[in-house]
């Protein structure tokens, strides 16, 4: 070690610091099927509906219009 470049021990140093706070940053997270709204089926439901909604955005205001 005491041969070594100090900007490669710089970097290196800075790499382990860098894996270190991104593991403690993933382990915070909640996990994913969580995020994204629960069981994979729900999700998909979600990811329909939404782009029904965004190839016919009309059907959601006559949607809205005719319930009132």
């Amino acid at each position: 070690m005491e041969n070594w470049d100090p900007s490669v021990t710089f970097e290196i140093g800075s790499m382990i610091h860098r894996e270190r706070v991104a593991r403690i940053e993933a382990a915070r997270r909640p996990r994913s099927d969580t995020v994204l709204g629960g069981t994979p089926r729900e999700s998909l439901a979600t990811a329909l509906v939404a782009l029904a909604l965004w190839i016919a955005p009309s059907v959601r205001g006559a949607r809205i219009n005719g319930a009132a």
